[in-house]
């Protein structure tokens, strides 16, 4: 799939799933996916996105997972979808960014210590962790 992200896409509101990743999406992410208060996931990641992410996908609280990473984003994390992570205290289940720095950065050590976090709750199993390690050595 190419091109953009079509802002009536916010029109969707009992949308509650979207998987565009690893695709040939172009622009920014529009701020009317805000719109959509029924989102639970959302993986627009491996694409060539542009801009900034909107403040507006903070206010949506039945998102759990959030990927965006591999894209060429700017700027930092919005500020209210940072507050939203489990790891802070919020509903976020999966928020694969640094929230103290820019968009993209993700650092290997960061994805280690998430993994490790996940294994401890018992979300992850412990041999999806050594290939995530692997994977995260070889590209450090």
């Amino acid at each position: 799939m190419f091109g953009t992200i079509a802002t009536e896409i916010g029109l969707l509101t009992a949308l509650s799933y979207i998987d565009f990743d690893s695709n040939s999406l172009s622009g920014s992410i529009p701020s009317e996916l805000g719109n959509l208060v029924s989102l639970r996931h959302l993986e627009l990641d491996s694409n060539r996105l542009t801009s900034t992410i909107p403040s507006e996908l903070g206010s949506l609280n039945d998102l759990k997972e959030v990927y965006l990473q591999e894209n060429n984003l700017s700027g930092i994390m919005p500020e209210e979808l940072c507050a939203r992570s489990d790891y802070l205290g919020g509903e976020l289940d999966t928020l694969i960014t640094d929230c103290e720095g820019g968009v993209n950065e993700f650092g290997g050590e960061d994805i280690i210590v998430r993994v490790a976090q996940l294994v401890l709750e018992g979300k992850l199993d412990i041999l999806l962790v050594i290939e995530i390690e692997k994977a995260a050595s070889t590209n450090l």
